[in-house]
C-alpha cells in the first residue's frame, strides 16, 4: 500500500518542485525505495536534463536496488503512462551512457528495466541500438543477452535482418521448411487454425531458424492489421530437423472482433454468429528460405449474408526475414 501513499508526493514533486532541485531529488532518491519515482523524476530530466543526469549517474551505482533500476526506467524516452523525453529520442547516447553502466547489475529486475529502455530506445535509432546489442551480446553472459533479446523484441518482430543477426540468425542459415500443415480445412468461429511447420538442417554444420507466425485479422472497414505470435526459435544440428506448432484462436474477443469484407460496393459489417471459416491455402509467391509465417484472414465473397473466411498462410523463418508474399 506504500505506492498509492506517496503517489500523491510523486505528483507534487513533479508539479511544484522546479525550483528546488536538490529538494526533489532527494526526495525523489528516498520515495523511489518505498515505491516509485519513475514518473516524477521525469520533470528534472526534462527541465534540467544535465543536473539530473549527472546525479543518476551516481545512482547507478547505488547500494539500493530501486535506487539503480529508477536510472534505467525513469529515462526511458517512451515510458508508459508518462510524456515523451523528446530530447532522449533525437539524441539517446546520455542514456546509452547510463545502461553501460547498468547492463550487468546483478538483479533481474534492474536488468530487465535496462532492456525495456533499449526497446524503447530501438523505435527511433534502431542502428544504434542494433551496433550496442551486437557490442553486449558478444562478450556477454546468459543474463546479459537474455537482456538483449528482450531488448531487441520489437526489432525481431518487425524482422529487422541485423537485430536477427544479432542472435545468430541471420540470412546465412542453413535451414530449410521441410513441411508445412494448416488445419482444419474449416470450422466456425469460436474455434482454432493450428499450423504446424518442420524445418530441417540439411548442412553439415549447425543451423537455426526463429519462427514466428504473423496473422493479418481484417478490420471494420476491410483493411487488414497484422498481429504478430511468437513461434519458437530452433538450434539445429547436421540433418536434424525441428517442428513448431501452434494455435490462433478465431472466436470473439473484446479486444479483437472478427469481420467480414464483402467484394464490392457492400459495406464491411461484423461476423454473424456461427459463419464458417474455411478454404484453407498455401501460398509460396516467394522462395521461402528458410521458412516465414504469414497467415492472412482476408477478404472474400458473401452468399446469402453469410460470410466466409479464408485463410491464406505461407510460413517461413525469421532467420531469412519477414519477406512479404504477395497476398491477393
Amino acid at each position: 500500500m506504500s505506492g498509492f501513499f506517496y503517489m500523491p508526493h510523486g505528483y507534487f514533486l513533479a508539479d511544484h518542485g522546479g525550483d528546488h532541485f536538490d529538494r526533489v531529488m532527494t526526495a525523489n532518491y528516498e520515495i523511489t525505495k518505498r515505491a516509485t519515482s519513475e514518473f516524477s523524476i521525469r520533470t528534472p530530466l526534462r527541465d534540467a536534463t544535465g543536473p539530473t543526469l549527472d546525479r543518476l549517474a551516481v545512482w547507478a551505482r547505488d547500494p539500493n536496488v530501486h535506487v539503480r533500476r529508477l536510472v534505467s526506467e525513469g529515462t526511458r524516452p517512451r515510458l508508459p503512462w508518462s510524456f515523451r523525453l523528446k530530447q532522449f529520442q533525437e539524441d539517446p547516447r546520455p542514456v546509452i551512457v547510463l545502461l553501460e553502466e547498468l547492463k550487468d547489475d546483478p538483479v533481474e529486475y534492474v536488468r530487465r528495466s535496462v532492456a525495456n529502455n533499449l526497446n524503447d530506445l530501438a523505435k527511433d535509432h534502431p542502428d544504434l541500438v542494433i551496433e550496442v546489442a551486437r557490442r553486449w551480446w558478444s562478450d556477454g553472459d546468459y543474463h546479459r543477452r537474455r537482456l538483449v533479446r528482450h531488448g531487441l523484441r520489437t526489432l525481431i518482430k518487425a524482422a529487422n535482418l541485423e537485430a536477427l543477426d544479432v542472435l545468430g540468425y541471420g540470412p546465412s542459415s542453413a535451414a530449410k521448411v521441410a513441411t508445412v500443415t494448416v488445419g482444419p480445412q474449416s470450422l466456425p468461429i469460436g474455434g482454432k487454425i493450428t499450423i504446424e511447420v518442420v524445418v530441417h538442417n540439411p548442412s553439415d554444420g549447425p543451423a537455426g531458424a526463429l519462427v514466428d507466425l504473423r496473422v493479418h485479422f481484417v478490420k471494420a472497414n476491410g483493411t487488414t492489421s497484422a498481429k504478430v505470435f511468437k513461434g519458437a526459435e530452433l538450434n539445429l544440428e547436421s540433418g536434424e530437423s525441428g517442428t513448431v506448432r501452434k494455435s490462433v484462436s478465431v472466436a470473439q474477443h473484446t479486444t479483437r472482433t472478427h469481420y467480414r469484407a464483402y467484394i464490392g460496393s457492400r459495406s464491411c459489417s461484423t461476423v454473424p454468429p456461427c459463419p464458417q471459416v474455411r478454404s484453407y491455402s498455401l501460398t509460396s509467391a516467394v522462395p521461402l528460405h528458410p521458412c516465414h509465417v504469414v497467415c492472412r484472414l482476408s477478404p472474400c465473397s458473401c452468399f446469402s449474408g453469410s460470410g466466409v473466411l479464408p485463410v491464406r498462410a505461407a510460413w517461413t523463418s525469421l532467420s531469412a526475414g519477414r519477406h512479404q508474399p504477395a497476398l491477393p
